[in-house]
């Protein structure tokens, strides 16, 4: 079975797993630590959004934005749209289908920040980073959660067809090109199971 494959025979209970293994809960933490007021009119754009996770976490907080979210498959940005119609928020969110590794036609703008969590690890990091980089205003913020490179990491990676990248090569992917990291975000023990996985870079582009 391909990823693609994957993700849409898991995509109606996707929701349910992340309910379970605290990646809602970590993600609500993630979030309220991105450095924007809460009433501010931020521009975000979610990649590879999944079933939108950090979209509606990031209408939660930031009820003012406006969020562009898209994703490779069919299913998840399905269930996304499922899930912002349930809660009236389908006025502040454009979805479409794209591909995060290539240059993107629907987008024709920049915004205040890009949201990426556990979609990098598909990708060849830098060239991923460099693509979307172009879409993010001078000065803007980029938030990426990877999965970590631990055995547990590498455990989901091996269900999920992908290999996590290093905490060194992700840093060095971003300050190679144009961000300084301004905050690293470990998940205390009341995250657990994700706080086995997952941690979090926000990053500032700075060229």
């Amino acid at each position: 079975m391909d990823i693609n494959a994957l993700y849409s025979s898991i995509a109606k209970v996707y929701d349910l797993e992340l309910h379970l293994n605290g990646s809602k809960r970590a993600v609500d933490f993630f979030v309220k630590q991105l450095p924007f007021p809460e009433r501010k009119r931020i521009k975000v754009l979610d990649v590879g959004a999944g079933t939108g996770l950090y979209t509606l976490a990031i209408l939660k907080h930031f009820p003012n934005a406006r969020v562009v979210a898209f994703d490779l498959n069919k299913s998840m940005l399905e269930e996304l749209r499922n899930n912002l119609k349930k809660r009236g928020l389908s006025h502040s969110v454009r979805t479409f289908i794209a591909d995060a590794s290539k240059p993107i036609p629907e987008l024709n703008e920049k915004f205040d920040l890009v949201v990426t969590g556990g979609v990098l690890e598909y990708l060849n990091l830098e060239d991923a980073i460099r693509n979307l980089k172009t879409y993010l205003k001078p000065g803007g913020i980029f938030f990426n959660s990877p999965m970590k490179d631990n055995i547990w990491g590498k455990l989901v990676g091996l269900g999920f067809k992908f290999k996590p990248y290093s905490r060194e090569r992700n840093i060095k992917a971003f300050t190679e090109n144009g961000f300084i990291l301004l905050k690293s975000l470990k998940l205390r023990i009341k995250y657990f199971p994700a706080s086995l996985i997952k941690e979090g870079y926000i990053f500032k582009r700075v060229d």
